[in-house]
């Protein structure tokens, strides 16, 4: 199950679209496709996760945004992140999937700002902001789940005894 990404990716960008259809209003719901960068990288290293997370933010900049690159480039970076420090950290801890849902947003949110900051989008970051902490929260809760399907992707066999 080596290109499991490859199908992995769409379908967290389509419930990511169910998600936006459903929750709108709210306007801060769970990063689909961030949680898949994330946990890709913790699980297989950070090249994986800088491409998972570079292909699922390229697909989401494409669909929804007008500053194309942005999301790529701050999956990538989260991707690549949870990679690294998965080469530090025990990732059967209980802990980790709840620390990794919640930092990587937060990163994601920071290296976003930092290119919209740069590229003179001050309106969308000031509105962006507020969301940051909500969608962290919502990530952290998602974590363990996320961990336990890219684990049982990524491995081809059931997770037994981790989270």
């Amino acid at each position: 199950m080596k290109y499991w990404p490859l199908v992995a990716i769409p379908l967290s960008w389509i419930l990511q679209v169910l998600l936006a259809a459903r929750f709108g209003p709210i306007n801060a719901i769970p990063d689909i496709p961030l949680l898949l960068a994330a946990f890709s990288g913790l699980l297989m290293g950070p090249d994986a996760g800088a491409a998972t997370g570079f292909f699922a933010g390229l697909l989401q900049d494409i669909s929804f945004g007008r500053y194309i690159g942005v999301h790529a480039l701050s999956r990538a970076a989260c991707g690549f992140v949870s990679g690294y420090a998965g080469k530090r950290v025990l990732p059967d801890s209980l802990a980790v999937p709840f620390l990794v849902g919640f930092g990587a947003t937060l990163l994601d949110d920071l290296v976003s700002l930092v290119i919209f900051g740069v590229a003179g989008a001050g309106t969308f970051v000031l509105r962006r902001q507020m969301l940051v902490l909500t969608a962290s929260a919502y990530n952290a809760l998602l974590g363990p789940l996320a961990f336990m399907l890219v684990s049982r992707l990524s491995s081809g066999k059931p997770t037994q005894g981790k989270m």
